[in-house]
C-alpha cells in the first residue's frame, strides 16, 4: 500500500501552536457567553437612549406601527428618510423586535445585540482561517476586552441601535463567506456573490463603509487576477455586487417616493455626504482621541502587512488577510483626510485594526503558553478581564431611567393630539406619541459643521412654526441651545422635570 506522506503531515494549527488546541465548539461557546453577558447586563440604562438611536427607532415604530419604510413626524411620513442612517436590515428586524417585546430600549436594542453577537462569530471564524483556534479566541476576546475611545469600541456600539452593528457584523459575516469562496485556486463564483450580497446589505445600513470596503475588495481582486490569471468573475463579484444591491435600493426608493421626497431626500443625502463623509476639513478637526484610533489601525494593519512578505506565501488565506489590511490603510486615509474626524466613523476599522493588533500580541505571549495549564490560565484570566471590565462599565456609567420617565409621562398627561416640539427623537418610539415635530434634519448638519470649526452654535429655527402644545429639552436641545431661554421664558410654562429633560407646557395666552 502506498501512503501519501503528505496525508501524514501535521496541520497548521499543529504546527504552529505546540500546546493544548482548543475545540472550536468550546471556544465558540464561551465567546458568545462572553460576549452576550457583556452585552446585556444593563442593557437599557447604559449607555443613554440618545438622538441617533431614538431617530432609526421612528423609523422602525412606523413600520409596526404604519406598516410604512419611512419615518413620521405631524409634517407627515419621509419614506426611505436619509436621516435614520440605516437601512432594510437593521430597520426592520429592529421593527420586528418592537412588534414582538414592545416600545422597551431592551427590545429596541435586542438587533444590534444579535448582530453583534453574529459579528464575533464571523471574527472568529475569519481569524480561525487565518491563523487558528487558538489565536482567533485571544484576538476577539481581546478585542472586546478592550474599553471604550471617546465612546467607541465593539461592546459599546453594540449595545446601541444604531447601524454600526448591523453594517460591521454583515461586513464580517461576507468576509467569512469569502474565505469559503476564495479558498481554492479557482474562487467559487456563487459563494463570492453570496458574499457580495450580505455584505451589500450591510452597507445600506452604513454606507460610509463602502468608501473603504469596495476600494480594498477591488485593490484585491485586481492584484490577485493579476498573479493568477484566474477566475477573474468571482473575484471582482463581492465589489460589484455591493454596488449592484445599492443602486438597486436607491432605484426602489426614487420608484416608491413622489417626486418632492425624491428631492428632499436627495437634497438631505448631499448635505450629509459633504458635512460628514467629503468635507474640507483635511483633519483639523481630529482630536487626541482620533489620532489614537487612527494608530491603532495603522499600527495593526502595517505589522501584520511587513509579515505577509517576509514570512507568508501569497496562498488564498493571504489574499483575505490582505483584504483586512487593506480596508484599514484606506479607511485610515478616507478618516483622517475627508471625514469629520468622529472615532464613531472609524468604528469598523478600529475594529479590524484591533483584530490584527491583537494577533501580533498573540505572537509576542504565546511562547509562554505552550501547555495545557498555562493556556488554561491565560484564557480564564482573559475571560474574566472581558466579562469584569465590560460588566463593571455597565454598572459605574448607568443612567437614570430619566428618558424612561419622560416617555411615561408623555404617554399618560399629555393628549394623543398635543403637538410636542423637542430634539429628542429617543422620545419618539419609547413614548408611543405620533404628533412629534422636531427641527429638521438641516439644522443638524449645520450644527455638525458649526462644531467642527469651533463656532458658537448659530440657527434661524423658529420653534413655534408648528404650533407646539408641548416643549421639551433634554440632552441634544440643551447641547445646541437650538431653544432660547427667552423664548422658552416668553411662551413656555414648566410642568415636569425628569433628569436632563425638561418639559413645557404652551402659555393659555398664546
Amino acid at each position: 500500500m502506498i501512503i501519501d506522506a503528505t496525508s501524514l503531515a501535521p496541520t497548521a494549527e499543529q504546527t504552529t501552536d505546540r500546546g493544548w488546541l482548543i475545540p472550536s465548539k468550546m471556544a465558540l461557546v464561551i465567546l458568545l457567553c462572553v460576549c452576550a453577558v457583556s452585552l446585556l447586563v444593563n442593557l437599557d440604562v447604559y449607555p443613554r437612549l440618545w438622538f441617533d438611536e431614538g431617530y432609526k427607532l421612528n423609523a422602525a415604530y412606523t413600520v409596526v406601527n404604519d406598516g410604512l419604510y419611512a419615518s413620521y413626524t405631524v409634517d407627515g411620513y419621509v419614506p426611505f428618510d436619509p436621516g435614520t442612517s440605516g437601512g432594510p436590515a437593521d430597520i426592520l428586524p429592529a421593527a420586528l423586535a418592537i412588534k414582538l417585546f414592545g416600545t422597551t430600549i431592551f427590545a429596541a436594542r435586542l438587533t444590534s445585540v444579535l448582530y453583534t453577537l453574529l459579528a464575533a462569530v464571523s471574527l472568529y471564524s475569519i481569524g480561525r482561517y487565518l491563523w487558528d483556534a487558538k489565536a482567533a479566541l485571544f484576538c476577539v476576546l481581546l478585542v472586546i476586552a478592550i474599553p471604550p475611545i471617546e465612546n467607541v469600541s465593539f461592546i459599546l456600539l453594540g449595545r446601541q441601535s444604531l447601524s454600526e452593528a448591523t453594517a460591521f457584523s454583515l461586513m464580517v459575516c461576507g468576509i467569512w463567506l469569502l474565505t469559503k469562496g476564495w479558498n481554492a485556486p479557482k474562487p467559487a463564483l456563487g459563494l463570492s456573490v453570496a458574499s457580495g450580497v450580505i455584505m451589500g446589505l450591510g452597507m445600506l445600513s452604513k454606507t460610509q463603509i463602502a468608501i473603504s470596503l469596495v476600494p480594498a475588495l477591488l485593490t484585491v481582486a485586481a492584484w490577485r487576477w493579476r498573479r493568477e490569471r484566474n477566475g477573474f468573475a468571482s473575484l471582482f463579484a463581492p465589489a460589484v455586487t455591493i454596488v449592484i444591491i445599492f443602486l438597486g435600493w436607491s432605484l426602489l426608493g426614487y420608484l416608491l417616493t413622489t417626486p418632492e421626497i425624491r428631492q428632499q431626500n436627495s437634497a438631505l443625502l448631499m448635505d450629509a455626504i459633504r458635512t460628514n463623509l467629503i468635507t474640507d476639513l483635511l483633519g483639523s478637526n481630529l482630536d487626541n482621541q482620533s489620532l489614537l484610533v487612527v494608530g491603532v489601525i495603522l499600527i495593526g494593519s502595517l505589522t501584520n502587512l511587513v509579515r505577509i512578505f517576509t514570512t507568508d506565501a501569497f496562498t488564498p488565506k493571504r489574499w483575505i488577510e490582505l483584504l483586512l489590511i487593506f480596508f484599514c490603510v484606506y479607511l485610515s486615509i478616507w478618516f483622517v483626510v475627508f471625514s469629520v474626524g468622529w472615532p464613531r466613523y472609524a468604528f469598523a476599522g478600529l475594529v479590524i485594526g484591533l483584530l490584527l493588533l491583537s494577533r501580533s500580541v498573540w505572537q509576542l505571549i504565546k511562547q509562554f503558553f505552550q501547555s495545557k495549564p498555562a493556556v488554561v490560565v491565560l484564557f480564564s484570566l482573559l475571560v474574566c478581564a472581558t466579562v469584569g471590565v465590560n460588566v463593571a462599565s455597565s454598572f459605574v456609567y448607568a443612567v437614570d431611567d430619566d428618558v424612561q420617565q419622560t416617555a411615561a409621562y408623555i404617554a399618560s398627561s399629555i393628549p394623543p393630539d398635543a403637538v410636542i416640539e423637542t430634539w429628542e427623537w429617543e422620545l419618539d418610539m419609547l413614548s408611543q406619541h405620533r404628533a412629534y415635530h422636531h427641527p429638521p434634519q438641516a439644522f443638524l448638519f449645520e450644527a455638525i459643521r458649526q462644531n467642527s470649526r469651533n463656532q458658537s452654535f448659530a440657527f434661524n429655527y423658529d420653534p413655534l412654526q408648528s404650533k407646539p402644545d408641548y416643549l421639551i429639552i433634554g440632552v441634544f436641545g440643551s447641547w445646541t441651545g437650538i431653544y432660547s431661554a427667552e423664548l422658552v421664558a416668553e411662551h413656555f410654562t414648566p410642568v415636569a422635570q425628569f433628569g436632563v429633560y425638561e418639559v413645557y407646557k404652551r402659555k393659555a395666552e398664546d
